[in-house]
């Protein structure tokens, strides 16, 4: 009975909790519907190790005269997810991701032009009757999400008369690539592979057992799984685009290689 009595009282805390946590999330508008507050930073900024490296690509002046053009950046996984809460049908973002490898090149102190937008860009020149402007471009870099693989290394639910604790460890394992193609030639110069294991724990308690005439059953557990589209932008994509440049620059190669690979390894 002392065993019922300590579980209900969890339960409700955390109800409680939870409503607490509604509570300051949901802003009351007099004026319209209520919306939501952005429980993480506004700004999504990349890891600092990875945004450390760039910087270094930067000074070192490797790349302060070259022109790389943005290509598209697709996914060959070829899987999808219907079943998740929120989920959009893909596990990862696909063609947008371009942008994050736009944004790489540009902390490297590259000049970048953007190639993935051409049809947008030919309509409305068509449009508009305006002739493109001619730039130089030296190199041309794109990208792929080549693998995505689910595992489970730990699947637990150990009770004894009833009562006792759960737990499940997973991971997902992503790779993906980048390769630098000689503009005009089309050679391609170097290709980049990246590995990037996104894990999830999850701890709780369960219980199936009668106390007195009466039958309890529940399970109650805290996550803590990490998003799996957000860490597939938020730095493997830069550190390919970087093990990529410095590869091919050797004053950037001089400079910043040995972060690089230790952030490979």
């Amino acid at each position: 009975m002392r065993m019922l009595k300590v579980m209900a009282s969890l339960l409700t805390s955390a109800v409680l909790a939870g409503c607490a946590s509604q509570a300051q999330t949901f802003s009351p508008s007099a004026r319209g519907p209520s919306v939501t507050r952005a429980e993480m930073p506004s700004k999504v900024e990349g890891y600092a190790e990875v945004k450390s490296v760039l910087a270094c690509i930067r000074n070192s002046g490797a790349l302060k005269n070259t022109t790389i053009a943005i290509g598209v950046f697709t996914d060959s996984t070829d899987k999808g997810n219907a079943s998740a809460p929120g989920s959009t049908g893909g596990y990862l973002p696909k063609g947008g991701s371009s942008i994050v490898l736009a944004q790489a090149l540009k902390e490297t102190g590259a000049k970048v032009v953007d190639l993935y937008e051409n049809s947008t860009e030919a309509n409305a020149r068509q449009m508009l009757g305006a002739k493109p402007a001619k730039v130089n471009i030296d190199f041309m870099m794109n990208g792929i999400f080549t693998s995505l693989d689910f595992g489970s290394t730990l699947n637990a639910d150990v009770r004894v008369a009833g009562l006792g604790p759960t737990a499940t460890t997973g991971y997902a394992q992503l790779t993906l690539g980048t390769q630098l193609v000689q503009q005009g030639t089309k050679v391609i110069k170097q290709i980049s592979i990246v590995e990037r294991t996104v894990r999830f724990t999850s701890i709780g308690a369960g219980t199936g057992k009668v106390f007195g005439n009466t039958l309890v059953t529940g399970n109650a557990s805290v996550t803590n799984q990490e998003r799996l589209q957000f860490e597939a932008l938020n730095g493997p994509i830069a550190l390919a685009a970087a093990d990529a440049l410095v590869n091919e620059f050797p004053t950037a190669k001089q400079a910043c290689g040995d972060q690089v690979a230790a952030l490979l390894h």
